[in-house]
């Protein structure tokens, strides 16, 4: 239970700087620049999915990551 604890913690800390109001145009092309889904109507979720991926990657290991 206590590394639960842990890990919701770090996660909390990482994430805490993602921005709370996202501008549906200026998301898209942060998506496209980064090949990441763009082209969905529910850029909404990979934009956070992007930004969480981003945040968490050092901290976590991420399931369904590819290995170079």
């Amino acid at each position: 239970m206590a590394k639960y604890k842990s890990d919701v913690g770090i996660a909390k800390t990482a994430l805490s700087n993602l921005p709370v109001t996202w501008e549906g145009k200026a998301s898209v092309l942060a998506l496209k620049a980064a090949n990441y889904n763009w082209k969905q109507m529910e850029w909404w979720a990979f934009l956070f999915e992007m930004l969480c991926r981003d945040c968490l990657t050092e901290q976590f290991e991420i399931p369904g990551d590819k290995s170079d």
